[in-house]
């Protein structure tokens, strides 16, 4: 099967699923129309076989991984998503493969209403990148730079569940767990950060680390902050399991895709209201202060240092 044969069968006449482009896959780009007063938001994340799954993957697992975390970005700007383009990156045409990996993508699509409108495949080791591409309303996009002293900082959700996972190798022993859920299939909060988009100052997803990627929050906004560890949300199978580094895995190991904001305390409640009508759990961890970096409390109030804050590729 050549690479044509491989797009047509596989990722073409996909009507119905998501918004629909003026022009899609079969042509050399996509042609889309954006609303006035509209601004187009664009995020792109590559995963790669071997660092960011294991081998030998479940296809549709891989596939669902792929959509959702890129989708998450969007969510950290508070954005509605539209369509994405696949780069996909194949050792070889295995239909068995092909079939498992297209049919989630779809299923995944129509779910999170955003539909695939072209991309590249080649030959290599498996690999895939997408391109996430969205709209918000001029000036009203979430971003990670607007930040002020006094704000309080809050994350979705539990953190260290899917970090869980990779501390274990991907073993089978866990591949129905809670922890293989979050790794594989991470909920990206689309609804709630569009609706606290007027409240919140600062947002982005938790991908590397809390510590780390609030540290992008300040870094950008000029500013420090202060968190209390007592106060990070970890699930009850998280603290059951990982009694000795269930802290850990949450505030360093990443791959929730969670959501970190900041917001003004005259927020507070319209915030847990929005949580609490979508069901979901919201935590206030800390607050925004004057200075730099982000600084960890214990349940005394003393700072401590922890021995890791993130990952990093390089």
């Amino acid at each position: 099967m050549n690479e044509f044969e491989l797009i047509h069968k596989y990722f073409s006449n996909w009507s119905g699923v998501g918004t629909e482009p003026t022009l899609g896959i079969g042509d050399d780009a996509a042609l889309l129309e954006m609303e006035p007063d509209t601004q187009m938001v664009v995020a792109a994340d590559t995963l790669v076989e071997g660092r960011h799954f294991p081998e030998n993957a479940d296809p549709g697992l891989v596939a669902s991984r792929a959509l959702r975390v890129n989708l998450s970005d969007m969510a950290a700007m508070g954005a509605e998503p539209l369509h994405y383009t696949l780069c996909l990156t194949l050792p070889s045409s295995d239909i068995d493969w092909l079939s498992l990996f297209a049919a989630r993508l779809r299923e995944e699509s129509e779910r999170f209403s955003c539909s695939l409108i072209g991309g590249d495949t080649t030959r290599g080791q498996l690999c895939m990148s997408l391109q996430m591409l969205g709209k918000v309303k001029s000036g009203e996009a979430l971003q990670r730079s607007g930040a002020k002293a006094d704000d309080d900082i809050w994350v979705t959700g539990n953190l260290g569940d899917a970090a869980a996972y990779t501390s274990l190798n991907f073993s089978d022993d866990w591949s129905s767990s809670s922890f293989a859920q979050k790794f594989w299939s991470p909920e990206p909060r689309l609804e709630f950060a569009q609706d606290i988009s007027h409240l919140a100052s600062a947002c982005l997803d938790i991908s590397d680390g809390l510590l780390a990627d609030l540290g992008h929050i300040c870094k950008a906004s000029g500013v420090g902050a202060e968190i209390s560890l007592s106060d990070i949300p970890q699930s009850p199978e998280l603290q059951d399991q990982f009694p000795d580094q269930s802290l850990q895995l949450a505030i360093s190991g990443g791959d929730d895709y969670e959501l970190c904001f900041t917001a003004p305390p005259e927020s507070n409640t319209q915030l847990l209201k929005i949580a609490d009508e979508q069901g979901l759990n919201l935590t206030k961890i800390g607050n925004i202060i004057q200075g730099s970096g982000v600084t960890c409390l214990d349940d005394t109030g003393s700072a401590i240092k922890m021995s890791q804050a993130g990952y990093s590729h390089f």
